[in-house]
């Protein structure tokens, strides 16, 4: 009766210590230590390499799954959606970040976050989309203009049996001094995207 008793007093601790598993559509106001995972398992549709071809500009992504990272704004761990990213015109590289992918750093990627917009009107405005079908909405970071901020949306679709993306790059914010001569673009075109899995 003794080891019973001991076995549940051990399990109630180790609960206590443990996190909750949470969808990310009630991640707000955690408890500290909770962990928002991807349990719809969203995230697992976007791995992998994408790419768009459009006359002479070649854009691709590539896209990984993180999970059970530790977010310090929020106390909380959470799963999360990274890539890096490579941009072609007339078959010359413009920018390339796919060194980059594998990197240790928490969220180092050029292409990282978690928020879903479920919302049709919600900006990109989706017409097409069904009532809340979930995209992704990620930070895109240009490592040569990190003074310009910008994001990515991303809608997954499956159209006469070929996995793609819809995507729309934008700009959010440009941080520059008069006469500093940055530019207030990042490089890779904004704009919409259908980059297709290869």
């Amino acid at each position: 009766m003794k080891i019973y008793i001991y076995i549940l007093v051990l399990l109630s601790i180790s609960c206590k210590a443990q996190y909750s598993l949470q969808n990310y559509d009630s991640a707000n106001d955690l408890p500290s230590g909770s962990y928002c995972a991807d349990t719809f398992n969203d995230f697992n549709n976007y791995e992998g390499t994408w790419k768009s071809v459009v006359g002479n500009k070649e854009f691709t992504i590539i896209l990984q799954k993180r999970t059970h990272i530790y977010y310090d704004f929020e106390d909380i761990y959470t799963d999360f959606l990274v890539g890096e990213y490579k941009y072609k015109e007339n078959n010359v590289e413009i920018i390339n970040t796919t060194s980059n992918l594998n990197t240790t750093i928490s969220l180092g990627n050029n292409i990282t976050g978690n928020l879903f917009i479920q919302d049709n009107n919600d900006f990109p405005i989706c017409d097409d989309c069904i009532p809340n079908e979930r995209r992704v909405q990620l930070f895109f970071t240009d490592p040569t203009r990190t003074h310009v901020h910008a994001l990515i949306v991303l809608r997954f679709k499956v159209e006469n049996g070929v996995q793609l993306i819809k995507a729309t790059l934008y700009e959010t914010l440009s941080i520059t001094e008069e006469g500093d001569n940055l530019s207030e673009h990042i490089t890779v075109p904004v704009g919409e995207y259908t980059l297709i899995k290869q």
